[in-house]
């Protein structure tokens, strides 16, 4: 973000965070960079609250700011995030700088900033999960008891939940998947937050494969049989 900001010659920027340890070392880690590349904050707002006075005076301090570029951080679930519906209800223009939780292209919550003056949006680089996309796309609510693709069923298909449970979908058509979704409402890209929970179960299994390779090279001949039964379970 600093690189960005010394490419376009900001040297005035506003800051606003949410009120937690996240934001707070977002904010310690940001001052370290700009006190080195003599970037100045015009502004810190932290918010914890979003009474009507606290609104007040924050839409007032970034109206009367010179300042015209405002980065962004902190928690799409904070009260950071409510505070950004009043401030577009204000139709404050600025260029805001953040991270791609805040995308539009990444988020269908209503209030991302696809409608705010200039936004640009910073994201970790990462590759394509190989035969992620397609397994996706095929995937049918009804055959899988995750709460979210029952979710999806039940909106965007038709699908009728049991009232037994409310749980387990019937009347879905066979032919159903999510591929339709790509173009309407569903969000095919992978997330920064999606790709790091991969990742983490992928290193979890690779760890738990490894552990059962140990245990079969450490086994007697004579037990392999009953180890392998039990691994196919």
């Amino acid at each position: 973000m600093v690189s960005l900001v010394l490419h376009f010659n900001w040297s005035w920027v506003g800051l606003a965070i949410s009120d937690d340890d996240q934001g707070i070392q977002f904010l310690s880690d940001l001052r370290g960079e700009t006190e080195v590349k003599r970037v100045c904050l015009a502004f810190v707002i932290s918010t914890w609250s979003y009474s009507s006075q606290e609104l007040k005076c924050i839409i007032t301090k970034i109206e009367t700011s010179s300042t015209n570029v405002i980065i962004i951080y902190g928690d799409t679930y904070s009260t950071l995030a409510v505070c950004f519906r009043m401030w577009r209800s204000q139709g404050i223009q600025r260029i805001w700088v953040t991270t791609s939780q805040w995308d539009a292209t990444t988020s269908k919550r209503d209030y991302t900033l696809d409608s705010f003056h200039g936004t640009l949006a910073f994201a970790h680089h990462h590759a394509e999960i190989s035969g992620l996309k397609n397994y996706v796309q095929i995937l049918n609510p009804s055959k899988f008891t995750d709460i979210f693709l029952r979710g999806l069923g039940w909106m965007y298909f038709s699908c009728e939940a049991l009232t037994s449970n409310c749980k387990t979908l019937e009347n879905c058509s066979l032919n159903i998947s999510l591929e339709w979704l790509m173009m309407q409402s569903f969000d095919m890209a992978f997330s920064d937050d999606g790709y790091d929970v991969y990742n983490a179960v992928y290193a979890i299994a690779h760890a738990l494969h490894e552990t059962l390779l140990q245990q079969v090279e450490n086994q007697p001949i004579n037990t392999l049989t009953a180890l392998d039964s039990d691994c196919s379970l």
